[in-house]
């Protein structure tokens, strides 16, 4: 009878054991049913959409603690979705962000940097890493900056809605196109769509049914960005042209304006998700590549400076079952978006990735939460008819060194010479070789407006933050493509505003 003890004991046991694997397989299904659907009997993990909106400020949001109502879309996805709140582009200006968001690299280690900057070979994509997992890849455009093929590797299909400037309400445009290549569907096919809208960008010029919500205009004169303000802005200074001038808010109201208009194509977009039955499967990321300026340091626009307000960006994920939501601190980079996605979806990492996983599940089955870990952000910017420069953001300080510098004062006329150079020159000349003529240091938590340069009064953080560059540098050289632009390639610069009104 003894000897029979053993045996009910391992059949006991076994039992447990295979409760306890049923169980398993039970809270499994019910997370992937959460995360995933059923289509034609196979299991199939969640799309993505990748919402890149030019030029948006993130404290120009609701969710960023913006007091007027521009983006109740984007909230309702920030509240429901993981919100980084200290967010960085990688670059002020265009190409250079986005080939890093697309390589998970910095710029000076993603490609060529500067007027032409791309992806390199070199740098796996995120298009190519989810093409190779089974995804049915899309771009869809509305800006002219992303013509380069390096920036279509990967995309099973690439449509640039325009080739011209003039499409400031365009937004609707790509939503609606989106909406109807995502519904003809690829079979089994899962789908990553990135979707790159051009507003708020320069030259603000929102509908005016949308601009009409925003209160009645403050200034009868409507200074256009590139034509009138730049060009003469330190004698608009001189006039009082700033914060308090009712010129300057004007620009402001229809910046905001143009921001509310990209909100509702892309509360269109995800209706439009949602009729189709998607929504509830789609993880959505939106960010921006860049900031704008509005004479925080003595500037408009962006391209210029590696400050906040062009660097700080949103950065929301929204998948609710998937993705935890919460408001989440610590600094992270644009770097962070492709490696998390991958990370998130299973889809193995390239080891060339810069970023890391801002996301993480602590146990299984249960929601992916936020992970920021705490090392130095970078962000470049290399255009070297204008400024060059690199910044470093590690414990609270910034640090900004610059090869190359035009106080505010110079630029109007530099831009005027770009669209002549870049006709007549190579593209984009790096200054890359030529010292640093420029240092800045900030402690962003008592100086969040960038006001107070800390360099000479704490020269140990300063150095250190220096070396921090320096293994950056080490790590990455950047490379300009010399060639000269088209006058048609350059006429598209010059109507985005790289370029002045005078090279016409």
């Amino acid at each position: 009878m003894s000897s029979s003890v053993p045996a009910r004991q391992g059949v006991v046991r076994q039992g447990l054991r295979r409760a306890a694997w049923l169980l398993g397989m039970g809270l499994a299904v019910s997370f992937l049913g959460a995360g995933c659907r059923q289509r034609d009997g196979m299991q199939r993990c969640c799309d993505v959409v990748l919402i890149n909106i030019d030029t948006l400020r993130a404290d120009h949001l609701g969710a960023y603690g913006y007091v007027r109502n521009t983006s109740p879309a984007i909230d309702r996805l920030a509240r429901e979705g993981a919100l980084f709140s200290q967010a960085l582009a990688a670059s002020s200006y265009t190409r250079e962000s986005v080939s890093a968001l697309f390589t998970g690299r910095y710029p000076s280690c993603a490609g060529t940097v500067g007027w032409d900057a791309h992806p390199g070979a070199e740098s796996p994509s995120l298009a190519e890493s989810l093409r190779r997992a089974g995804y049915f890849t899309v771009m869809l455009t509305l800006t002219t900056m992303l013509g380069h093929p390096s920036f279509a590797r990967g995309f099973e299909r690439v449509e640039h809605l325009t080739d011209q400037w003039g499409l400031s309400r365009a937004g609707p445009r790509l939503a609606e196109r989106a909406v109807e290549l995502w519904g003809q569907g690829r079979g089994n096919k899962k789908r990553f769509f990135y979707l790159h809208f051009l507003d708020p960008h320069g030259p603000y010029d929102p509908p005016p049914e949308v601009l009409a919500r925003f209160g009645e205009p403050v200034s009868a004169s409507v200074p256009d960005l590139y034509r009138d303000v730049r060009p003469r802005l330190p004698e608009l200074v001189r006039d009082g042209f700033g914060p308090r001038d009712a010129r300057f808010l004007e620009m402001v109201r229809r910046y905001d304006a143009e921001i509310a208009h990209t909100d509702e194509a892309i509360a269109l977009l995800l209706k439009g998700l949602e009729k189709g039955g998607d929504l509830a499967h789609t993880l959505v990321v939106v960010t921006a590549d860049h900031g704008e300026e509005f004479l925080e340091h003595g500037f408009v626009e962006h391209a210029w400076t590696l400050y906040q307000e062009v660097l700080h960006v949103p950065l929301i994920f929204w998948r609710p079952g998937l993705v935890a939501a919460g408001r989440y601190a610590g600094w992270v980079s644009a770097v962070d978006v492709a490696p998390t996605l991958l990370h998130l979806l299973g889809v193995r990492l390239p080891a060339t990735f810069d970023g890391v996983p801002l996301l993480r599940q602590p146990r299984f089955p249960s929601p992916w939460v936020a992970d920021v870990p705490e090392r130095p952000v970078f962000a470049e910017l290399w255009i070297g008819e204008r400024n060059v420069a690199r910044s470093v953001l590690f414990q609270g300080w910034k640090y900004i060194a610059a090869t190359r510098w035009l106080e505010p004062h110079e630029r109007p006329a530099a831009a005027a010479r770009e669209n002549e150079a870049r006709q007549q020159s190579e593209g984009g000349t790096v200054l890359a070789q030529q010292g640093v003529m420029r240092e800045e240091l900030f402690r962003l938590a008592f100086d969040p407006q960038e006001r107070r340069n800390l360099v000479r009064r704490a020269e140990q953080v300063a150095d250190q933050m220096r070396a921090k560059l320096d293994g950056l540098a080490r790590r990455c050289s950047p490379r300009a493509e010399r060639r000269s632009l088209s006058p048609e390639e350059a006429e598209r610069m010059r109507m985005l505003g790289y370029g002045g009104e005078e090279a016409r």
